[in-house]
């Protein structure tokens, strides 16, 4: 048995970090002259944060010689900067297995929430008062 993944590589591209590029399919052929039962696929387990499989057409699917399945991937960066992952399908039986190469980059900043100059005066407001209880209560137990 022969599997190949077509294309056998792809690059997303910049994805702005919070968002998702759009679906790129890919195409898994039998190339050999057995029919084949496509074991689960699964994006490499330390890019599968990233790197999401969001249609998948082949997972369990019986391909005869030459027939082939198509699945999706987009990329959903997290965080700024380079990224790497890949795919690999199995024959159920594992006799063949082919695989795709997957990079993107995450474009943009991480957002950090500040709190308001209201929320701070509020929390200050909590503290100043939780202060006066305490020199309130230590004045009446000294007497």
């Amino acid at each position: 048995p022969a599997l190949a993944i077509d294309p056998p590589a792809f690059d997303f591209g910049l994805t702005r970090v919070g968002e998702a590029s759009s679906m790129r399919f890919f195409d898994l052929s039998n190339r050999g002259d057995e029919t084949v039962v496509v074991a689960p696929l699964a994006v490499s387990e330390e890019a599968a944060d990233r790197f999401l499989l969001v249609e998948d057409r082949c997972s369990s699917a019986t391909l005869e010689p030459e027939d082939r399945c198509r699945f999706a991937v987009v990329f959903q960066p997290a965080t700024p900067g380079r990224a790497f992952g890949s795919l690999a399908a199995r024959t159920l039986n594992g006799a063949a297995v082919a695989s795709t190469a997957f990079e993107g980059e995450g474009e943009g900043t991480i957002l950090i929430e500040i709190p308001t100059l209201s929320e701070w005066g509020l929390a200050l407001f909590a503290l100043l008062v939780a202060a006066a209880g305490a020199v309130a209560l230590r004045g009446r137990t000294a007497g």
